[in-house]
């Protein structure tokens, strides 16, 4: 198969998971935190360097003892691709194994949401140029859209890398809104400080909000806070 012909599927992984391809999402809904549907999180999202023995076992197991995590993994990629075949997704292994690591296919194409709001934030925080860092920073912060994989907080490696997701969202809309200030664009702030309170609600978002609207003269509004 050339690359160009490669099948995609799209993931979500900000504000919850789900998959979409050939135009259908599919929703894993309360399976979230089955061992099944946390190996195809891991695999996708960690596409590029897979996932060795060790790594796997941790995500999966926790502290638990397991006697055979050969035999263990190799029951949860025989559901997970039974799962996947069941779902409408193209024909494939999903999962392959080399030297040891465990990694998802080459055959289907993956664009997951983290990863491209990533990749624009250092874009964004390697601009130069203003006009466009101003741009870069303010389409990317939209690309944010709810805590990592939402819904998952029982897994330690989901919740390391919601507290980085969400640390660069914060450096986005805090170095966006010093530049707004600057500025003095500040119903574009009110803007951008109403959507971080939104998708973040527990960062106090809501300092800049009131920021904004003193600054343009909206004391009214500011009493509801």
């Amino acid at each position: 198969m050339e690359a160009n012909d490669k099948q995609i599927i799209y993931v979500r992984t900000f504000g919850g998971f789900s998959i979409r391809y050939d135009g259908s999402e599919l929703s894993f809904g309360s399976q979230n935190e089955s061992q099944v549907v946390q190996l195809l999180q891991l695999l996708l999202h960690y596409r590029k360097q897979g996932l060795s023995r060790d790594f796997a076992k941790s995500a999966l197991f926790g502290d638990r003892d397991v006697d055979d995590v050969s035999h263990s993994m190799r029951n949860i990629i025989y559901n997970l691709r039974k799962k996947l075949r069941a779902l409408g997704l193209p024909e494939s292994m999903y999962v392959v194994k080399k030297g040891g690591v465990y990694y998802w296919c080459d055959d289907i194409q993956v664009i997951e949401d983290a990863a491209e709001f990533e990749a624009a934030f250092n874009e964004a925080m390697g601009s130069d140029d203003h006009d466009k860092r101003t741009e870069l920073l303010t389409n990317t912060i939209y690309m944010y859209a709810g805590r990592f994989l939402a819904g998952n907080e029982s897994s330690v490696w989901s919740t390391q890398e919601e507290e980085r997701y969400r640390e660069l969202f914060a450096d986005c809309v805090n170095e966006l809104a010093d530049i707004l200030r600057d500025e003095h664009k500040y119903k574009q702030l009110l803007d951008v400080s109403t959507y971080a309170s939104k998708v973040d609600p527990f960062s106090e978002w809501e300092i800049l909000t009131l920021e904004a609207l003193g600054r343009l003269g909206h004391f009214d509004k500011t009493e509801a806070f």
